[in-house]
C-alpha cells in the first residue's frame, strides 16, 4: 500500500480577519485535491481551530508588536485529512480537528 501525504500551510496574524482566511483556504485546498464534497467540513474545522487560537491568544492589533502567527496546517496523510492549527515557532499543536475522511485505497 502506498503511504503518502499532502501538507498546505498558511500563516496569518492573529488578527479578526483571520479566521475567514483560514476557512476559505482549508476549503480551496481540500478541493484541490479533489475532495470538493468536504469543502465545508473542511472551511468550517478550520474556522473552529483558529478562532480557538485566537481565543487563546487574543487578538494583536492594538500593537502591532504584539502580533503572534498563527499557523492553518491542512494535511492529507494516508487515509485521513487533519486541519490542525498552531503558534509560528511553537512545537506544539494545541488545537486539532480531523476532518473524516476515507480515501478509497488506490484512489490517488
Amino acid at each position: 500500500m502506498r503511504r503518502y501525504q499532502f501538507v498546505s500551510r498558511l500563516y496569518l496574524a492573529n488578527l479578526p480577519s483571520a479566521v475567514g482566511c483560514a476557512g476559505r483556504h482549508a476549503a480551496a485546498t481540500v478541493r484541490d485535491w479533489g475532495f470538493p464534497e468536504l469543502s465545508t467540513q473542511a472551511y468550517t474545522s478550520a474556522v473552529e481551530v483558529v478562532s480557538n487560537y485566537l481565543t487563546y491568544a487574543g487578538f494583536g492589533y492594538l500593537e502591532l508588536r504584539h502580533v503572534r502567527i498563527v499557523v492553518l496546517i491542512v494535511r492529507w496523510q494516508n487515509s485521513s485529512i487533519f486541519v490542525e492549527a498552531t503558534f509560528a515557532g511553537s512545537e506544539d499543536t494545541l488545537t486539532w480537528r480531523e476532518v473524516a475522511i476515507s480515501v478509497p485505497v488506490g484512489s490517488r
